[in-house]
């Protein structure tokens, strides 16, 4: 099994600014008031409030619905 097998999305979060790019399919997380910043690897996204989100909508909600497993996995780095 390959590890794109089953993927729905990948976000990079290497954007400068704006909505967060899915590079695998095409699952757009809308950005409300999050920033993006230098980080490891190209630009990592910066939350500095609890309001600050990426949304994505109903992905989780598909995953339940259709009885898959869903996982998520990131990086972070707390201040």
């Amino acid at each position: 099994m390959a590890l794109i097998d089953n993927l729905i999305s990948y976000w990079k979060l290497d954007e400068s600014s704006g909505n967060a790019a899915d590079s695998h399919g095409s699952n757009t997380l809308v950005n409300s008031n999050v920033t993006f910043s230098a980080g490891v690897i190209n630009n990592g996204a910066v939350f500095n409030d609890a309001a600050d989100k990426l949304d994505g909508g109903e992905i989780a909600a598909f995953a339940y619905q259709i009885g898959s497993d869903m996982s998520v996995s990131m990086w972070i780095k707390p201040s």
